[in-house]
């Protein structure tokens, strides 16, 4: 999915095609720029981070099949 069709709720990946470290929760824009969700690490704070990066390589949107 391109990132200019980013959604509230939308899974954001980090790493590679073979690889995902990490994923954010996208919530918005706020001054003109993405925010996640992230947790960092394992017992780390819940935060707001910006959605750039530079192994940011994948998104996608969470659906429900009934």
């Amino acid at each position: 999915m391109p990132l200019s069709s980013l959604r509230p709720g939308d899974l954001v990946f980090y790493g590679s095609d073979s690889f995902a470290h990490h994923v954010g929760i996208y919530i918005g824009s706020a001054n003109d720029s993405g925010v996640i969700l992230d947790a960092p690490k394992s017992g780390a704070v819940v935060r707001f981070d910006p959605l750039a990066a530079d192994d940011l390589f994948a998104a996608t949107r969470p659906s429900v099949d009934r």
